[in-house]
């Protein structure tokens, strides 16, 4: 297995939002977003997507990279938005069986990226809709291998088999929110298992008064003091996110500078779905379903955006997503965010500093001019 090459600037590039990507033209001989559409939808978020090189090198096996000094004539171009094929390693299916599609059945180069497709499309669901709508999830995976073939130079059509693999990953990041947060939530709470049947109806009532009005977001559940300050929160973003140096929270950090509020509604709605397992007064899974779980991450969100349309709350909210990046990259050993142009570690306190010891040298020496 070839591994993924080393991610450049893309990965703390931030990618166009749902509006943004849903304008976007498909190429008439990729099938992928057209570069200027590509190059528009950036720009309404701010970011000039840097330009192709003069010639980029050719894919192995795939006759979909082109090259802006020079077309063949004589080359035929494919039917608007049909992709082109997809050359693979394995054998020809055989007729009547169905096989699962894997990663090992692509080239070297389709392999990498769809790796790191698979990684922008993890990030781009759990900062803008963990739970899209099938047409907005269409647009994810468009934007996700756009930003995947731009990170590594290339232009690859891709098929259905390829999408589907990166579909994957969305069930995928749901399930591991859902088990970094069942023993953050059943500690935290005070859940345990007991044949005793007056326990068994604590275990219920708890799970009853955490889920009403959704008391478990507070600080202080009992008194429902401190909103949205749960302690799991921030430990939840730090196992899921923020787990070292690496981790998909520091490596696109754009993305997640500060805490966007869907992130915090996936995991609000993660804590909630582990409490519900105890809804009996005993554990008993519950499926962390697309379907069953979407109205309840949206309600989540739809608190979290009205705190932040409160006159108090929108600067409050905006404080405590900046902290929850902050503690949380800390947590990593990534260390402290430099600001993009901050050299050799100099702070506004540093320039600061510089400037009253200049404005003082400057009296002293006026001072000694008139004496």
């Amino acid at each position: 297995m070839a591994p993924v090459p080393p991610l450049r600037s893309i990965m703390n590039t931030r990618s166009p939002g749902l509006h943004d990507h849903q304008s976007l033209e498909l190429s008439s001989s990729t099938g992928m977003p057209s570069s200027p559409s590509v190059h528009a939808a950036h720009r309404t978020r701010g970011v000039t997507m840097g330009e192709r090189p003069a010639s980029v090198r050719h894919a192995p096996g795939s006759h979909m990279v082109h090259t802006q000094q020079h077309t063949p004539p004589s080359e035929p171009e494919a039917p608007p938005n049909r992709l082109p094929p997809v050359v693979r390693r394995t054998s020809t299916p055989i007729p009547g069986r169905r096989s699962k599609v894997k990663l090992t059945d692509f080239d070297a180069e389709y392999h990498a990226t769809i790796n790191l497709a698979c990684r922008f499309y993890r990030v781009i669901l759990c900062t803008e809709d963990p739970f899209p709508l099938d047409h907005d999830q269409d647009g994810y995976l468009r934007e996700a291998w756009s930003l995947a073939c731009k990170e590594h130079q290339v232009e690859l059509g891709v098929d259905s088999a390829a999408f589907n693999l990166i579909r994957q990953r969305g069930s995928q990041v749901r399930g591991e929110v859902k088990r970094n947060a069942r023993p953050v939530a059943t500690l935290h709470y005070g859940f345990s298992s007991s044949p005793d049947s007056a326990h068994r109806s604590q275990m219920a009532t708890l799970a009853q008064t955490l889920t009403n009005k959704h008391t478990l977001v507070y600080r202080d559940h009992e008194a429902r003091k401190g909103l949205f300050e749960t302690p799991c929160l921030i430990h939840i973003l730090q196992t899921q996110w923020f787990a070292d140096p690496h981790d998909e929270g520091v490596a696109f950090h754009l993305y997640f500078n500060p805490i966007p509020l869907p992130t915090m509604a996936l995991v609000f709605m993660a804590i909630e779905n582990c409490i519900d397992e105890w809804k009996d007064g005993q554990l008993k899974p519950v499926d962390f379903t697309e379907k069953s779980h979407r109205e309840k991450y949206l309600a989540h969100l739809t608190n979290l955006k009205g705190w932040r349309g409160h006159v108090q709350g929108k600067h409050l909210l905006a404080h405590m997503q900046q902290r929850l990046h902050d503690e949380a990259r800390t947590h990593s050993g990534a260390g402290v965010l430099q600001e993009e142009g901050q050299l050799s570690g100099l702070t506004n306190d540093d320039f600061d500093e510089a400037a009253r010891e200049a404005a003082g040298d400057s009296e002293e020496e006026r001072e000694a001019a008139h004496a």
